[in-house]
């Protein structure tokens, strides 16, 4: 499950004098079960007063209100923490702008947007090896599957980039490979269809085919 490390990424915490200080605003515009419900659960955890908002649940949904809106609509409802899983890369981003130029004192946890980014899992992936290695340097990562459409590989690559010695082989068909700015942000990187060249790798990490994301073309 989503561990409580997921709190720490806000970049300020919620004052504790506000109307309702632990309220917690979980909202989903992309099926999930483990993401959504083991936020749900660190949250409780964490003594903060949680609420799930479903698909299709919220005036947004019907009504054709914007992101701002339901956004601001939430903020002066008293949450303390929008966090989002959206099929739409930058939607987190682009809230917490929203939310620091209209002072409003609320943080964003994203959940996972679009292709692009998937911060609370790659939080668990280096806390795992971490405690299983020892370290998140000098580290030789095997990639298995579909790379390209992956976001939580993204995000782990953007942690290991500011790594000592990490090297990268990536097996997967052509048509799914990391986009190619990887090549030049890893000096050791290697594509290729063979499986055993995983053999040796101190890491591997497994993808599935991310079918709800279609390649145009």
């Amino acid at each position: 499950s989503v561990s409580f490390f997921i709190f720490f990424l806000m970049i300020r915490r919620p004052p504790r004098s506000t109307l309702f200080p632990y309220t917690t605003l979980f909202r989903s515009r992309e099926a999930s079960t483990r993401t959504v419900w083991s936020t749900d659960e660190a949250g409780n955890r964490n003594r903060w007063k949680t609420q799930v908002t479903p698909l299709g649940d919220i005036s947004m949904d019907k009504k054709n209100e914007t992101w701002g809106h339901t956004a601001h609509t939430f903020c002066n409802q008293g949450a303390s923490v929008l966090a989002l899983r959206t099929t739409i890369e930058g939607v987190q981003k682009w809230l917490a702008e929203y939310l620091d130029r209209h002072n409003l004192n609320t943080s964003i946890i994203n959940m996972g947007d679009g292709w692009a980014r998937h911060p609370t899992q790659a939080l668990l992936d280096l806390t795992t090896i971490m405690l299983k290695l020892g370290r998140i340097d000098n580290l030789k990562i095997g990639i298995l599957g579909d790379a390209l459409r992956g976001r939580t590989i993204h995000s782990l690559l953007e942690a290991l980039r500011h790594q000592e010695n990490i090297s990268i082989v990536c097996v997967s068909p052509k048509n799914l490979r990391l986009p190619k700015h990887y090549q030049r942000i890893f000096s050791s990187y290697e594509e290729t269809d063979d499986i055993n060249a995983l053999q040796d790798c101190d890491v591997v990490y497994v993808l599935r085919t991310q079918q709800e994301r279609p390649i145009d073309g």
